[in-house]
């Protein structure tokens, strides 16, 4: 195999989330670096978002409300045991209201640029109140997947291939091995709910 055949291969591998941390990592390195394969890394995501689209199957309406109700069942269950939901596409500021309303969880006068009030410290998961005055640095999540869930504020989700703007309300999911980072784009601080779940 010549060396652009196994870059392809390796980048269709990434795509499918079948390499290594340490070869999505150099994956990652390469497609910052260089337009051209930054450039293929979308093409083959966005193929594989349409394929997927194309066959993807509706589920039956018995098998919708199944698991509707199996996932409210699992969330009130949680909730009893005093820990905060765990985050999906369609979470609202609401489902976290007993948490973010809570007297205590405000930002210090002293806040600085940065400010965290951990909600939620398990093994299996992490969840906590954010407060941003200008962004966060570049990383990489290697264990977990995070979700952010804007409470006020916009800011913009940098990645390597794209930026996403996100505003009140919005929820972004941040998969394993995605260099991300994040930018204030308003005025006021940005205030949002962060959660890492395990892998």
């Amino acid at each position: 195999m010549n060396p652009a055949d196994h870059t392809k291969h390796q980048l269709v591998s990434y795509v499918l989330g079948g390499l290594t941390p340490e070869e999505a990592r150099d994956i990652e390195s390469l497609t910052s670096n260089d337009a051209v394969l930054g450039n293929e890394l979308m093409e083959l995501r966005t193929s594989l978002e349409i394929m997927a689209l194309k066959g993807a199957v509706a589920p039956s309406n018995a098998t919708r409300a199944s698991i509707l109700a199996a996932m409210e069942a699992a969330i009130k269950e949680e909730e009893q045991l005093g820990r905060p939901p765990v985050m999906h596409a369609h979470s609202t500021a609401v489902d976290f209201k007993d948490w973010i309303e809570k007297p205590e969880h405000v930002l210090p006068a002293d806040a600085d640029t940065f400010h965290l009030i951990d909600l939620d410290l398990s093994t299996d998961r992490q969840t906590g109140l954010v407060w941003l005055k200008e962004g966060y640095p570049a990383e990489v999540h290697t264990d977990c997947v995070e979700r952010i869930l804007i409470l006020e504020g916009s800011c913009i989700v940098h990645f390597s291939d794209r930026e996403v703007a996100l505003a009140s309300g919005d929820v972004i999911t941040i998969p394993m091995y995605a260099k991300h980072s994040v930018e204030v784009t308003g005025t006021c601080w940005c205030k949002a709910l962060v959660q890492r779940v395990a892998a």
